[in-house]
């Protein structure tokens, strides 16, 4: 609905409309007093004053969306229907009837028509018809929505015909530049296409054109070989990454041995229950495939924190899980609360995240209590 100002004839008060939404036969004004109180103006003149620049883009994103229903139909097939849409000065949004997303090479196809129509500078001209006549002429008419006897059906040239009550341009050159943002499902069976016109089209132009020029200077690459230049930065990052990882498994490797070298063996077998450092679970799990490796017969209980989050693992060797009925599964379940969370896992592997990096510590000094409550089980 239009925005604007609503004032009277005096000067005296004035009506910040924020939005105006038709109730059967009356047009109802959303807004709030900015100048005077709201007086009583039935039977009143009033000024009112549309906010023209939104009104404009409003109606670019609308006529637009007439555009892309019919290239949807044209390029994913006739099944197409719209199931919802959102139409502001600043985006559109288009719910429609299809099975599977769209592939790049068709969301391009559909973007090129619609703008191939923009650059037609169709004029979009409004007819008020017999509701039977609109439908012989080819009107689309949507599923669920209902009809008088008189319709008013939007035409665009002979690309596209529609009943609709909104705000249009004159021609469609007025859409300036048609640009697809997004496309995702949003129901079963109901896609979702998010697109921007006019001035938006250019902001967003404008701001993909800053980040090429910012992403050539920062590669030092021409834009031909941008793209192989980041394929070359991003492999080198995800070699370095991976040395870099290594060299902390062995640094973390060789600072658990001596705690491997004289384990807990108040149960009978040995244990490993120490804090270690780990950027990430599979980082923190190669440690205890290590651990597990070299315990022969035991448990390994370790704990980092992990993006900023407490985590902990726990190993068992396999006679263990057999002989003494320990499941790593079982040992985190009752050493996740004590962070704060919950987990679980396999019988040789077990993990768990939580909420208390504080009580970290705690909980792994705690393994030795745990381990032995669950043998007594």
């Amino acid at each position: 609905g239009d925005h604007g100002i609503i004032r009277d004839k005096g000067g005296a008060f004035e009506l910040k409309v924020v939005d105006a939404v038709k109730s059967g036969k009356r047009i109802v004004h959303f807004g709030e007093a900015i100048k005077g109180k709201i007086p009583s103006v039935v039977g009143k003149e009033l000024i009112a004053t549309v906010d023209s620049s939104l009104r404009k883009s409003a109606a670019r994103n609308h006529t637009a969306t007439h555009l892309l229903h019919k290239s949807l139909k044209m390029v994913l097939g006739e099944h197409v229907n719209q199931a919802g849409s959102l139409v502001a000065p600043d985006r559109l949004r288009f719910d429609f009837t299809h099975f599977e997303p769209i592939s790049p090479d068709r969301l391009d196809r559909i973007e090129e028509i619609v703008n191939e129509q923009v650059r037609r500078n169709h004029q979009v001209e409004i007819h008020h018809l017999a509701f039977d006549e609109a439908k012989k002429r080819g009107a689309v008419a949507l599923f669920g929505e209902k009809y008088g006897d008189v319709v008013r059906a939007v035409q665009i040239d002979d690309f596209s015909m529609e009943l609709c009550g909104g705000t249009h341009l004159n021609s469609t050159g007025e859409i300036g530049y048609f640009r697809v943002t997004s496309e995702g499902g949003v129901a079963a069976g109901v896609r979702r296409i998010e697109a921007v016109t006019g001035e938006s089209s250019d902001q967003l132009l404008r701001k993909e054109k800053a980040l090429l020029s910012e992403l050539k200077e920062i590669s030092g690459a021409a834009e031909d070989d941008l793209v192989s230049r980041l394929e070359q930065l991003v492999d080198e990052r995800k070699r370095l990454q991976k040395e870099l990882d290594d060299l902390r498994l062995k640094s973390t490797a060789q600072e658990l041995e001596p705690l491997l070298a004289s384990p807990d063996s108040s149960n009978g077998f040995k244990l490993v229950a120490t804090r270690v450092q780990a950027d990430s679970v599979e980082g923190i799990k190669k440690l205890g495939d290590f651990v597990r490796s070299k315990l022969e017969s035991g448990v390994g209980v370790l704990g980092a924190i992990i993006n900023d989050k407490p985590f902990l693992l726990c190993v068992v060797t396999d006679d263990l899980i057999k002989t003494r009925s320990l499941r790593a599964g079982d040992i985190v379940k009752e050493l996740a609360p004590q962070i704060g969370g919950g987990g679980g896992g396999r019988p040789h592997m077990a993990q768990a995240g939580g909420k208390d990096a504080s009580r970290l510590d705690s909980a792994i000094a705690n393994s030795a209590n745990v381990i032995k409550n669950l043998i007594k089980k």
